[in-house]
């Protein structure tokens, strides 16, 4: 019964491995080895770099422009930022026609106080003519008739007469003061106004527009825009509250370079001597000076003023050192130990590393591997 029972098992488990296709000494279907999850990298040389990053903006040296004339209100800007111009442009227009309408006014008055002062001569003129008249025939008549009452009333209209010569002589003195007078206000107007365009001193290229509307009053010297003059070389500026950590920034590690859109400038700091600190002071009102970079590889054209700028300074930079890619290490801690995995007769191995620096992408290794062997790299 028993010998029975085990055949009858032995031809079950017989039938099932044959139904499958399978036998039961086949091991399970396992998963892709953990190491398929891993990318690859060679060992290799080139340089391990690490940065931080401002930001900024391309500058010219640029001179503010204002208006020399006083009591306007602003019109409008003539150019925009990025024009150039020549000497003797106009820029800028101040609105006048307040000033015009007063002009005129002052204009009509003046034709009309000449026309009321020349109608006021000729009417004293007149009486003078016609008193010296009365005085002739008065005289002659006292002569003729040796009348004491004639004579006494010729020495009356002699007296008038006088009299009405001052008056004449006043008149004409009062008529010269008025003139003069109208056109000095209008002569003053007149200069005024030439002030009103703010013309261009050189040949250039507008380099800023201050914010202001039209109507807004604008004061003599009042800066209103900026300009450059043709044969400035564009530079990078940074200026903000952290100007003076800036510049400690920079005297840690001044080795930085720059990053417009998707091309890479190398440049240099502009350290500022003290005279040059002073002068700007003196000329900008403030003691923040300007963080200034100067380009040092331009071989064709400069980038557009008012560009942005990435600026990156250098926290670590090694050349030519051996290096693989920074997701490829493992680190018990931040100080290590460090260890790598590589490719050793087709089998992984992790073997320790000594680290020289950790940059952005890529580690810098002073021993534990070699140039060429193949390391696996963390997704």
């Amino acid at each position: 019964m028993k010998i029975f029972s085990v055949l009858t098992m032995l031809l079950f488990l017989s039938s099932c491995a044959i139904a499958t296709g399978d036998t039961f000494t086949d091991g399970p279907t396992l998963l892709d080895p953990i190491a398929g999850l891993y990318e690859t990298a060679v060992v290799e040389r080139g340089a391990v770099i690490d940065t931080d990053m401002l930001f900024g903006m391309v500058r010219i040296i640029s001179e503010p422009l204002y208006f020399e004339a006083e009591g306007f209100v602003f019109y409008e800007f003539v150019l925009d930022v990025g024009d150039e111009f020549r000497t003797g442009d106009v820029l800028a227009v101040l609105n006048t026609e307040r000033v015009q309408d007063h002009l005129e006014n002052l204009e009509a008055n003046l034709t009309r106080l000449r026309r009321f002062h020349a109608l006021e001569v000729e009417r004293l003129l007149l009486a003078v003519d016609l008193l010296e008249m009365n005085y002739a025939d008065t005289l002659r008549r006292s002569a003729e008739t040796f009348d004491q009452d004639a004579a006494d009333e010729a020495e009356r209209i002699w007296e008038s007469i006088e009299w009405a010569r001052l008056n004449l002589t006043h008149a004409r003195e009062n008529q010269a003061q008025a003139i003069s007078d109208a056109l000095t206000s209008i002569r003053y107007h007149q200069s005024a106004l030439m002030g009103t365009e703010l013309t261009a001193p050189f040949d250039g290229v507008v380099t800023g527009l201050m914010s202001v509307l039209p109507g807004w009053p604008i004061s003599a010297g009042q800066t209103i825009m900026y300009a450059a003059r043709n044969g400035q070389t564009p530079f990078i500026e940074f200026v903000d509250d952290t100007t003076v950590w800036l510049e400690r920034w920079l005297e840690e590690n001044t080795r930085v370079h720059a990053q417009i859109g998707d091309r890479v400038y190398s440049i240099a700091h502009i350290v500022h001597t003290p005279e040059q600190r002073g002068d700007y002071a003196r000329q900008v009102g403030t003691l923040r000076i300007p963080v200034r970079f100067a380009f040092t590889d331009i071989s064709d054209e400069y980038p557009p003023v008012g560009a942005a700028v990435t600026i990156f300074r250098h926290l670590i930079h090694e050349e030519d050192v051996l290096r693989v890619p920074r997701q490829s290490l493992f680190s018990e801690t931040p100080n290590g130990p460090h260890s790598v995995d590589i490719i050793v007769d087709g089998a992984r191995m992790n073997v320790f590393v000594e680290v020289i620096a950790i940059g952005i992408t890529y580690v810098a290794i002073e021993s534990g591997i070699q140039e060429g062997d193949v390391v696996y790299v963390r997704p």
